[in-house]
């Protein structure tokens, strides 16, 4: 994957669900997972020149809340990887949370190719580690990696 860049696009949910929202002006606008991959391969194309290894195109959490007071928050990353370093350093998903009063998230990655090509996440590849006594972590590597 050297020298080639990919799109991933994840979002971590502790509910899914569907937001209402107006028409989108553009595939970064969209959904979650509802861009095609020649949609999200063309805002990848567009993002700044540069030699980052990782472009972040939509960095996006969205919190509500339920009769119960319950919060149910969901992250959304959409980013270029062009390097090497790039996938060293973002190839695994993490999320930390507390089993004693939250459910565990949800995790869902997509990852696509420069060729358009498309690999979701596998939940078996989802493991849980122990991050200290009163949490633990959601570990996934991307698909692809």
């Amino acid at each position: 994957m050297l020298g080639r860049s990919w799109v991933g696009a994840f979002a971590i949910l502790a509910w899914f669900g569907a937001v209402a929202s107006a028409a989108p002006r553009s595939a970064l606008d969209k959904p979650a997972f509802s861009a095609t991959p020649a949609e999200l391969l063309a805002a990848g194309k567009a993002a700044a020149a540069g030699d980052w290894p990782v472009v972040i195109l939509r960095d996006e959490v969205d919190t509500s809340y339920d009769e119960a007071s319950r919060a149910t928050v969901r992250w959304r990353w959409v980013f270029v990887v062009r390097t090497q370093a790039g996938v060293d350093e973002w190839g695994t998903l993490r999320s930390q949370w507390r089993p004693f009063y939250q459910d565990k998230p949800r995790v869902r990655a997509r990852v696509i190719d420069p060729g358009g090509g498309v690999a979701e996440l596998d939940p078996a590849l989802v493991t849980d580690a122990a991050a200290s006594a009163a949490a633990s972590n959601v570990l996934a590597a991307m698909p692809g990696k």
